[in-house]
């Protein structure tokens, strides 16, 4: 999942470095800068409308279970999730 998400967010560097001269061609630096200024501080709005915002606890964790040994008794404790 990590790999996934530095995928996503490390192939827009070129995407956006291509909007930047095309619009820097365009319109000049000054207007340029002060679009890419808009669009990056408009990216909390992302996680203000988004499912986070009623976020407010942590998931609650497993419950630990003993695990046994060859013998068949329990020796000690594992996480449900392994």
């Amino acid at each position: 999942m990590v790999a996934t998400t530095m995928m996503l967010n490390h192939s827009t560097i070129p995407l956006g470095s291509l909007l930047g001269g095309l619009l820097g061609d365009a319109l000049g630096l000054r207007p340029t800068m002060w679009i890419m200024t808009g669009m990056v501080a408009s990216c909390w709005l992302i996680l203000a409308l988004g499912p986070m915002r009623r976020r407010r606890d942590l998931p609650h964790a497993y419950e630990a279970r003993p695990v046994p040994d060859s013998a068949g008794s329990a020796v000690g404790a594992v996480d449900a999730a392994d």
